[in-house]
């Protein structure tokens, strides 16, 4: 709340800055009025005014990881590259499967795959966990 008021005087001021600019014609004004209230507004006001999700996919696989080793499973991965958040968090061997060379979704494995890509996995699965980017199912 206290950033609220902040930037509503902010606004005031810069509106009143704006229309003075106008009037004696100086567009150079107008324009730093403007840059100055969006660097106030981003560097204070974000957090406030905005409900931002700085989540992403690598924190999924993080989660993942942990989750895997804590319950002492071991991980796969189809049709990722070699992710090193993975390796590192999970603390073992990842094994990385190519969807279309796949006969069957181990049973004792939780497997990684992008979410978008669920659909493309003709196996019996279910799902764990879902995240951002990222699914972490199981064979059955």
């Amino acid at each position: 709340l206290n950033a609220k008021w902040l930037c509503v005087i902010l606004l005031a001021i810069s509106g009143v800055l704006s229309i003075y600019f106008a009037k004696k014609e100086k567009p150079y004004g107008i324009f730093a009025v403007y840059v100055g209230l969006m660097l106030c507004l981003s560097a204070f006001g974000t957090k406030e005014f905005y409900n931002v999700d700085y989540n992403f996919g690598q924190n999924d696989l993080i989660e993942f990881a942990q989750y895997t080793k804590a319950n002492n499973m071991t991980l796969g991965a189809i049709d990722l590259r070699r992710k090193y958040s993975l390796l590192y968090y999970y603390g073992g061997k990842v094994n990385y499967y190519d969807s279309e060379n796949i006969e069957n979704l181990p049973k004792d494995e939780f497997i990684v795959v992008r979410t978008r890509d669920l659909e493309d996995v003709k196996l019996p699965y279910e799902v764990i966990k879902t995240g951002r980017k990222y699914s972490l199912i199981k064979g059955f």
